[in-house]
């Protein structure tokens, strides 16, 4: 590998003064994709925890990303964040970058299986997962990279040889660039799950919880999950400050 200027098409300098030019969020994304697309990199996700300050065992991860978007509405709808094996290393503090492909599914649990298997068949069949740090606070994670690809194991293993370090430097000064834009630009901004936008808006319509379950087909304690998750995405103390917020941001409707 050339250090600073990589081989074969990639030039980690060349990548830098673009990104520098694009002082918009999106923009900076599309940038750095078009770029990684160009060597086999053509599923990219950029994760942070939002808002940071409620602590990262407890904030939604917002995500940009290059995956479809049913996909993510998919992701977000089955909570699969609360399953994900790559989430749940950041969770727990890990910092150290890995690589991951469809081989390794055999290693996973169950539940973490189910969202890995989705992720596979949406193109993350293989990926460098880069975690990110807290500015100023280098030993906690405020999200990752991730890095991925629809190339089989063995193909993405040869990128890697050959780039591994340039993506690296790429990761984390995309990210010293772009978390404090994310972090202003989504704080309250993480979807509501179906289920979350079902319970606000039965509450909206005066019933009480054990109607909405039995309307549901839930159990009241999970009801009580869903409409507790909805008031911590839309920042609300209340129920009924959650059902006026989500009708604010139109999440639901009269």
């Amino acid at each position: 590998m050339g250090g600073v200027d990589g081989v074969n098409g990639f030039s980690v300098q060349d990548l830098l003064d673009e990104m520098s030019k694009a002082v918009d969020l999106k923009l900076r994304f599309e940038t750095l994709t078009k770029r990684l697309s160009a060597i086999g990199l053509d599923t990219v996700n950029y994760a942070v925890f939002v808002p940071p300050e409620s602590g990262i065992s407890n904030a939604d991860v917002y995500f940009q990303t290059t995956l479809a978007e049913d996909f993510m509405t998919f992701y977000y709808d089955e909570n699969f964040a609360e399953s994900d094996p790559h989430v749940r290393r950041l969770r727990e503090g890990h910092l150290s970058p890995y690589a991951w492909n469809e081989n390794d599914l055999g290693l996973a649990s169950l539940n973490e299986r189910e969202v890995l298997n989705a992720g596979v068949e949406a193109g993350l069949r293989s990926t460098l997962c880069v975690p990110l740090p807290v500015p100023l606070n280098p030993f906690t994670p405020a999200g990752a990279f991730n890095l991925g690809s629809t190339m089989s194991a063995r193909d993405f293993d040869l990128v890697l040889k050959e780039h591994v370090q340039e993506l690296l430097t790429v990761a984390h000064i995309f990210h010293n660039a772009s978390v404090q834009q994310t972090w202003s630009a989504h704080r309250g901004s993480v979807p509501l799950t179906i289920r979350e936008r079902d319970c606000l808006r039965y509450l909206m319509e005066g019933m009480r919880y054990d109607a909405i379950a039995h309307a549901m087909g839930l159990a009241v304690v999970t009801v009580e999950v869903h409409v507790s998750n909805a008031r911590r995405k839309l920042g609300a103390r209340t129920a009924t400050e959650a059902v006026a917020k989500a009708l604010v941001r139109g999440e639901i409707s009269l």
